[in-house]
C-alpha cells in the first residue's frame, strides 16, 4: 500500500512539473527576433545585432539602428538562433541581446562566447522577466 501511494504521488508530481514547465515557456519565452539589414554596401564598418524577439528588446534595436543609422556603417540584425553560423570576423562590433534564462543565458550565446572568447568586439545586454 505505502509503495502505491508512492507512485501515485510520483506520478502526480511528474504531470504538475510538466504542466508548470509547458506554462512557463508558453508565457515567457522569446519569439524570434526578425532580420534585417540597413546601411550602404560600400560602408567600411559592419555592426552585428543578434537578438530575440520581445517589445521590450525590439526597442532597443529600434534606439541602437536609430542611433547608428545616421553614421556610414551597415547594420544587420538576426535572431540568436543564428548566431553559430555567424563569422564575427566579418564585423566590427557585435551586439548580443537576450535573456537570461533558467540562471544563464541560452545555449546560443554560451557556446558563442566559449568558441570567440578572444573577442574584444562584443557587447552583451542581458534581460530578465522581471
Amino acid at each position: 500500500m505505502q509503495m502505491r501511494k508512492l507512485c501515485l504521488f510520483a506520478v502526480i508530481f511528474s504531470v504538475l512539473a510538466s504542466l508548470i514547465t509547458i506554462w512557463y515557456l508558453t508565457s515567457f519565452s522569446m519569439s524570434e527576433a526578425r532580420s534585417f539589414t540597413i546601411g550602404n554596401d560600400d560602408a567600411a564598418q559592419k555592426l552585428l545585432i543578434v537578438y530575440q524577439g520581445s517589445a521590450y528588446k525590439n526597442s532597443i534595436i529600434e534606439n541602437v539602428v536609430e542611433h547608428f543609422s545616421p553614421a556610414n556603417i551597415i547594420i544587420e540584425g538576426v535572431d540568436i538562433s543564428a548566431l553559430s553560423t555567424l563569422d564575427p570576423s566579418n564585423y566590427n562590433a557585435i551586439f548580443i541581446l537576450h535573456t537570461w534564462e533558467f540562471g544563464g543565458p541560452p545555449s546560443e550565446v554560451s557556446s558563442f562566447l566559449a568558441d570567440y572568447s578572444e573577442l574584444n568586439h562584443v557587447v552583451r545586454m542581458t534581460t530578465s522577466h522581471s
